[in-house]
């Protein structure tokens, strides 16, 4: 079978370690004067240390999610034999790190950024970047094999998505009308109402730039499609 997970990875929680003077830290939500606020103590759990790369700079921070890299490993092992499809915001490994220890812990409110997270509990979602190296490593620690990786927007043009859009229906005139067929108004509006959905998933600076990666169990990985090869 195929196990397709579209934003799932995104919803599972992370632990936001941080790289100190002192050496790595967690960070901890307290309450100080009524309001949320951050403390750095000690992971919470020991394994989180070998989770954070060495080029994380001194005051860096770096999402780990083993919730995340646990349900890919699960998955693994309920699958028989097909493909387990990711699509996801985030990068790898090296493409986190290059954005100088910053971290990548946000919230969001009606599609706009919030800057504080802590703020205004339950009145916005949370959300950090996948780190694609880290559920690479699960699943092929769990038997999967890497099958794949690339954009949304090469992907879906691999698999031809602009001409499965660009077909409207025509209404057909009746025998002996010299009327020409012509598409209907409401199939019109429906034809560019698609070519403008599929723009937006193509968008190279929104949805376009979202990460698929395929992993195979006991499968074919050779000339798939969505990366470009032929069936």
């Amino acid at each position: 079978g195929v196990v397709f997970a579209n934003e799932v990875l995104d919803a599972f929680p992370v632990h936001v370690l941080v790289r100190t003077a002192e050496g790595l830290r967690e960070v901890y939500v307290d309450v100080e004067d009524g309001r949320f606020v951050e403390v750095l103590r000690a992971p919470s759990a020991a394994d989180l240390r070998w989770r954070v790369p060495d080029a994380l700079p001194l005051g860096g921070r770096w999402e780990a999610s083993p919730a995340a890299e646990g349900w890919v490993a699960g998955i693994a092992a309920a699958l028989g034999r097909g493909y387990l499809l990711l699509v996801d915001y985030g990068a790898d490994e090296a493409g986190l790190l290059a954005r100088a220890g910053a971290g990548t812990l946000r919230g969001f409110s009606r599609h706009a950024f919030v800057r504080d997270p802590l703020a205004e509990p339950g009145a916005h979602d949370l959300t950090a970047s996948v780190n694609f190296t880290a559920i690479r490593r699960a699943a092929e620690g769990a038997g999967l094999r890497h099958a794949g990786t690339g954009t949304q927007r090469d992907v879906l043009l691999a698999l031809g998505v602009r001409e499965g859009a660009r077909g409207v229906p025509a209404v057909r005139p009746g025998p002996g009308s010299p009327v020409p067929a012509t598409p209907a108004p409401l199939e019109q509006l429906r034809a560019a109402s698609r070519r403008s959905a599929v723009e937006a998933l193509l968008d190279p600076a929104g949805l376009g730039a979202f990460v698929v990666t395929c992993f195979a169990k006991d499968a074919p990985t050779d000339g798939l499609t969505l990366f470009g090869g032929r069936p």
